[in-house]
């Protein structure tokens, strides 16, 4: 929900081009964060729908983890830079 609501924020006076460059930055530090590991396992490998969160529940999410997945995670320009 934090992620989300970051997003809207952030995207509100960003062009099309920006908006994408966010989303592919914010997929790839989503899947690289252990939550999304953990809810595929509960719900697509296990199947038992009882994900282990780091956190009991969204309010204890700290800031610093949602900021994080707004940040690069590659060497150089964005690989969408062209689209802007």
């Amino acid at each position: 929900a934090h992620l989300v609501w970051e997003q809207i924020r952030r995207a509100r006076h960003l062009s099309l081009a920006q908006v994408f460059q966010m989303e592919y930055t914010l997929s790839l530090n989503c899947c690289r964060h252990p939550e999304f590991s953990e809810g595929v396992r509960a719900r697509l490998l296990d199947k038992d729908n009882t994900p282990h969160w780091h956190w009991p529940d969204v309010a204890q999410v700290p800031t610093a983890v949602v900021e994080a997945h707004f940040s690069k995670v590659w060497e150089g320009r964005h690989p969408l830079a062209e689209l802007g």
